[in-house]
């Protein structure tokens, strides 16, 4: 998994990294309270990273060692079909940005995942999240806190695809506004499975 250099250019100014991690545990806190041992822990266990746009996190066949909190910015995830790039999914500021099955099975990843715009991130490795998960209990209602929101949101998109296309596109944009402000409308229509000019035509009837 790619982690950029945090000099020079990279680097993550220091006011966007307070803000980002108190937004983070506010975020955190509200799924499930951890307590400030653990919020401690995780600052000192993270790295702020920074990704410009078009960056590669993680390359196909790369083994998905680090978890991203995303605090602000896009990120994109792919899998090939039959030699065709697909869209699995958009992950924006509050996500949490893995390669869902190299991340648990730690082999190498189907998926790559790409920033679409400047992406700040605070990074923490495959090591890191097995102590946390071994010392807080905190740390593991957390994760099951995370992993049942995942599923939730996984499901419904799942659902999706029993939908006409206009059915999608309207379920799209009412339950994920922002990706219609961040996304490219090329990608959304990826994601969906239809051409551009369907997306844009489609759409305009909704």
């Amino acid at each position: 998994m790619y982690l950029p250099n945090s000099s020079g250019s990279r680097q993550v100014p220091d006011e966007l990294v307070e803000h980002g991690y108190t937004q983070l545990f506010k975020a955190f806190n509200e799924l499930s309270p951890i307590c400030s041992e653990v919020q401690e822990e995780i600052r000192n266990r993270t790295r702020p990273v920074l990704y410009r746009q078009r960056d590669v996190i993680l390359h196909y066949g790369q083994v998905c060692r680090y978890c991203l909190f995303l605090i602000r910015g896009l990120v994109r995830s792919t899998f090939i079909l039959d030699g065709v790039e697909k869209i699995v999914w958009f992950m924006t500021s509050g996500d949490v940005v893995i390669a869902v099955h190299s991340w648990y099975e730690q082999k190498p990843s189907e998926e790559q995942l790409t920033a679409l715009k400047e992406t700040v991130c605070f990074a923490m490795s495959w090591e890191d999240v097995d102590e946390l998960e071994r010392k807080y209990p905190d740390w593991l209602a957390l994760e099951l806190a995370l992993t049942q929101r995942y599923y939730r949101d996984a499901i419904q998109r799942t659902k999706w695809q029993q939908f006409t296309t206009e059915g999608r596109i309207q379920n799209l944009e009412q339950l994920y506004p922002k990706l219609f402000a961040d996304v490219p409308a090329k990608h959304l229509a990826n994601f969906l499975g239809i051409s551009r000019e369907t997306f844009s035509r489609r759409r305009s009837r909704n």
